[in-house]
């Protein structure tokens, strides 16, 4: 049986779905919470499913929002990980009944796969992500079919450059012989990492069209969203790149540079630039304050 990991911050507006989804689902028997401080009535819902669900969930209560992959790597501490794979799950997706039977089958099927990300669509049938690639630039760009969605189900899996975390089953062995999640990410970038690294080491990622999980996509409730996701799609692509393609580092940090001199917007161009410092901060050993403080 399989683990299932669910990160929260803030999302009491669709987390209630997600978890009855999820408990709906076929072959659920382990569900791992973990809260990274919400201040909405998330807490609240989650100790509402994990009273009525003792034998089911547990949970964790942090207590500062520690970021998406640290997140992870805690709850996977919490899973029986004498079990071949574990889940990620988003609290602003819907599962459908069959979708972790869908990718555990395709898994036990290809001992060489690392990950099987489930086909995420939108609530009005648009997809989300049907998978993804990385270019030469260290950029993930996803994977947008010509077909509609019912039809690229029947399809047979095929291989991605990386995965979206939002619903995708990992296997335990490809996880800990990369270490885990990089925490340094803490939001954005840390499934592309994550993929990237697995593919070094031989493994193949997948999208299995056949299990198919609904992507509500609203996310956390972050105040400033916007500037909080420029910094961290700025800053973790450099520090993707210093990483994993470190030809190409050079190169991005002068275009980032130049993208915030250039930026009008003076405060979109006093986070450009923090993010251009705190990447560099990182990728030369020194730790940065996540979340970043917008003021």
């Amino acid at each position: 049986m399989v683990c299932i990991i669910v990160v929260t911050h803030n999302n009491d507006s669709t987390l209630k779905f997600a978890l009855n989804s999820l408990l709906s689902s076929e072959l659920i028997n382990e569900i791992v919470i973990v809260d990274n401080n919400s201040t909405d009535n998330t807490k609240l819902i989650i100790n509402e499913f994990s009273r009525k669900y003792q034998s089911l969930i547990k949970k964790i209560e942090l207590r500062r929002n520690l970021g998406f992959p640290k997140a992870v790597n805690i709850g996977f501490k919490l899973c029986k990980n004498n079990e071949p794979y574990f889940a990620l799950f988003n609290p602003d997706a819907i599962a459908t009944k069959s979708w972790l039977k869908e990718l555990i089958r395709f898994m036990d099927k290809n001992d060489h796969a690392g990950i099987a990300q489930s086909l995420l669509i939108k609530p009005d049938g648009r997809y989300d992500s049907a998978g993804g690639f990385i270019n030469k630039l260290g950029y993930p760009l996803e994977f947008k079919p010509r077909i509609d969605y019912k039809t690229l189900s029947k399809l047979k899996p095929y291989e991605i450059g990386y995965a979206k975390g939002a619903a995708v089953l990992i296997r335990t062995r490809a996880f800990l012989q990369v270490g885990g999640f990089d925490e340094r990410y803490f939001f954005y970038y840390d499934e592309t990492d994550l993929s990237y690294r697995m593919r070094k080491y031989g493994w193949k990622i997948y999208l299995v069209p056949s299990s198919i999980v609904v992507h509500i996509g609203l996310g956390s409730k972050i105040p400033n969203k916007e500037l909080f996701v420029l910094y961290y799609i700025e800053r973790n692509h450099l520090l993707f790149l210093y990483k994993n393609i470190r030809s190409r580092f050079v190169p991005a940090l002068i275009w980032s540079l130049t993208g915030a001199i250039h930026e009008r917007n003076n405060i979109k161009m006093r986070i450009r630039f923090m993010a251009v410092r705190d990447a560099i901060k990182l990728a030369i050993g020194y730790k940065v304050h996540d979340p970043i403080r917008i003021q």
